[in-house]
């Protein structure tokens, strides 16, 4: 039916919905169900169950899986899944929860103004948008509508899901402009900030920077630290996470695997140069790794990497490249062919099916035959336009969409038509039969790009990888370290006893999917956070993960909340070293101040120069030539007129100011104000931050994946 393959045009609605969408769409009934089963997580107090959990996995995997036309899911795209659908699961919990308690609606009057209305929601109109006209097709919307039961079950999900988008997005957008209108910028606190605005200033500086006291010029004592950290408690808060250290023991070949498998590459090659020009496909396919089987594609020498693009941009047909390492891989070719054609290739066609292909197809082998020679011979008479032949004749499907056109692909990509267009002229015709014997393909080369020299390399490629017995070896080397190595302290002496390099993962969340150097560690991550595992123990598995077996120890686990001082102190301690060489130049400020106000009686005292500032404003983001000295910056452009300001410690040192001029600018209140709400209203993208924080969330996943 026409109708449905007008719908299946649009079919890729489901890929950039579901991304978006799904999980906030079965998360009443993932958050309702599967309480038999120990909780995966908690969302505001509401249970998540593995099992449903899980099923939704499973559907945005295949989802994935249908739009890549692909049956395998990495590793990666796998653990993103589950942090999509997580992360959607509990935003969407959480809004909705403020949607029902404001009363957030959306009518359908208003759903479906945004769909054929004046208020059409932007990613229904960048779907069913006609790229050749521009306009907006409501036809279209109007047959998912009238023809949804003629959908498969998979595309009514696609369009529902569609749907519920759509109307979530709308009280997201009414939920967002209730939150940024509840912003407002009093008359007075508007005029005060524009009072501060309307002026520049200029200054003199002197600069006592904290690096002209030396670190035995000072004392710091746990009670600094301790003193240090109570005052900046706040800025160490933490997601609950684990500290790691973890020796990587990598599995390289050894010595008599590179021998060995020189040897066999070296055999393989004398053998090569004696096989038959109708056997090489299938020597290669035998002799190669996996993923390089023989390619008949031709290519461009600089395709090769180095020794071998040079070696093949100068070679003949039937030449063969002797073996070569390259990167971690031995590599033989032969030459086969050397050809001068296009890098792309352009062509028409004209489809003439038979009922061999269908009872749908009225048309035999015979009625098609004669069919596809008439319009060859008027097609090349010049009696017939090719375009017009087309739309007349085409049995393809998508004739009205693209008028026969199959467009520009790379030389190689035109499967079994390929030879034909690359030997075909610009602007010939020629006839193809289907190998299943089902039609014709009527083809017009249309395009071709100016010819190059090009080749034809059968390769035979060896991966150079380490045996079964070198890994069982290291695994062995790594098993023995871990056996022995009974606590972290352990582990640390013996990795230096034995020239091992001990790495770090400090704040490694429970979701975390990598290790420094370590691509997959989930197997780690989860026994860093079982609650059996010990701080200071080390894992009594050897854990595997590619090219590598690593060996971990737990050095510390961090709670959910404030970090301790011991847990901060190393990244504090240069910090507290700074405010005690702040409180020495401080004081020494301070003294000189006492005797003189005079800026340049002060820095002979101080034994310092007289730096310049000017146009200083407080909407400024560096103080001159200090950089961004704010305390300094506002201090300056909050001066009500010319005076010396009192010491200011700084980020970087301490700062004697000498205010010399103020000078007034433009400054519109008004104007401030708008600013100051925009500024305000910009705070909305940290709704969803806010409400998570004062949500109960406990996230369990580790448990299961």
């Amino acid at each position: 039916m026409a109708i449905i393959g007008e719908i299946r045009k649009h079919s890729g609605i489901a890929v950039a919905v579901v991304g978006i969408a799904i999980a906030a769409f079965i998360i009443g009934d993932l958050a309702k169900g599967g309480n038999s089963q120990p909780a995966l997580g908690i969302i505001d107090g509401e249970e998540v169950g593995y099992n449903r959990f899980y099923e939704l996995i499973t559907e945005r995997e295949n989802l994935i899986k249908q739009q890549q036309q692909t049956t395998q899911i990495t590793n990666e795209q796998s653990y993103q899944i589950r942090e999509d659908i997580w992360r959607e699961l509990v935003e969407t919990k959480l809004t909705e929860k403020e949607y029902n308690q404001l009363g957030l609606q959306v009518s359908q009057r208003e759903l479906s103004d945004m769909y054929i209305g004046d208020f059409v929601h932007p990613y229904l109109r960048q779907m069913f948008t006609d790229p050749s006209t521009g306009v907006y097709n409501t036809q279209v919307i109007a047959q998912y509508v009238n023809n949804f039961d003629q959908l498969t079950p998979e595309q009514q999900i696609e369009w529902v899901n569609l749907e519920k988008y759509v109307k979530t997005s709308r009280q997201q957008e009414k939920y967002n402009m209730l939150i940024a209108k509840g912003f407002y910028t009093p008359s007075k606190m508007a005029e005060k900030m524009a009072e501060i605005e309307n002026h520049t200033a200029d200054a003199r500086v002197i600069s006592l920077p904290f690096q002209t006291v030396t670190d035995d010029q000072i004392t710091i004592t746990e009670e600094d630290y301790k003193k240090f950290y109570e005052e900046h408690k706040k800025e160490y808060k933490q997601d609950e996470a684990r500290d790691l250290d973890f020796i990587i023991f990598p599995v390289t070949p050894s010595q008599n695997d590179l021998d060995n498998i020189k040897t066999e590459f070296l055999a393989t090659w004398e053998e090569f140069q004696n096989i038959d020009d109708s056997e090489i496909a299938i020597f290669v396919n035998s002799e190669s790794e996996a993923d390089k089987r023989y390619d008949s594609t031709f290519v461009k020498a600089s395709s090769f990497a180095a020794p071998f693009d040079s070696l093949i941009a100068n070679a003949e047909a039937g030449q063969y490249i002797k073996p070569y390492v390259i990167g971690t891989q031995w590599m033989m070719a032969k030459v086969e062919k050397v050809e001068n054609r296009p890098d792309s290739l352009r062509a028409s066609v004209i489809v003439v099916l038979n009922n061999k292909l269908g009872s749908q197809i009225a048309r035999t082998p015979e009625q098609a035959q004669a069919l596809t020679d008439s319009l060859e011979r008027e097609l090349k008479a010049g009696k017939l336009d090719f375009n017009q032949a087309v739309m007349a004749f085409s049995d393809d499907p998508t004739k009205t969409e693209n008028q026969g056109d199959m467009g520009w692909a790379l030389d190689g990509q035109y499967g079994l038509l390929n030879e034909q267009i690359v030997a075909t002229a610009l602007n010939d015709i020629f006839v193809f039969e289907r190998p299943d014997k089902g039609g014709f393909h009527i083809v017009k080369v249309t395009g071709k790009t100016p010819a190059t020299k090009k080749f034809r390399v059968a390769t035979i490629v060896r991966d150079i990888v380490p045996s079964d017995v070198t890994a069982n070896e290291i695994y062995a080397q790594a098993n023995k370290f871990a056996s022995e190595a009974t606590s972290y302290e352990a582990m640390l002496t013996a990795a230096q006893q034995q020239n091992l390099m001990v790495r770090s993962a400090d704040f490694t969340p429970s979701n975390a999917n990598r290790l420094p150097g370590i691509e997959n560690a989930r197997s780690i991550i989860q026994w860093a956070f079982n609650e059996d595992t010990k701080i200071g123990s080390v894992a009594p598995q050897v854990f595997e993960s590619d090219d590598m077996y690593i060996v971990v120890a737990l050095k510390d686990k961090r709670e959910k909340g404030y970090a301790s001082l011991d847990q901060v102190r190393k990244y504090i301690e240069n910090q507290v070293r700074l405010e005690k060489k702040a409180e020495v130049l401080m004081a020494k400020a301070e003294e000189a101040i006492k005797s003189t106000q005079d800026i340049n009686v002060l820095a002979s005292k101080l034994q310092a120069n007289v730096d310049s500032v000017s146009a200083i404003n407080f909407n400024g983001y560096s103080f001159g030539k200090f950089g961004p000295e704010m305390k300094a910056l506002g201090s300056v452009a909050t001066a009500k007129g010319a005076k010396l300001i009192a010491p200011i410690k700084g980020s970087y040192g301490i700062y004697l100011i000498q205010v010399d001029n103020v000078a007034p600018i433009s400054a519109d209140v008004n104007t401030t104000r708008q600013r100051m709400e925009m500024e305000t209203q910009q705070k909305v993208r940290y709704i969803m931050e806010v409400l998570k924080e004062n949500a109960e969330i406990k996230d369990n996943r580790v448990i299961y994946f």
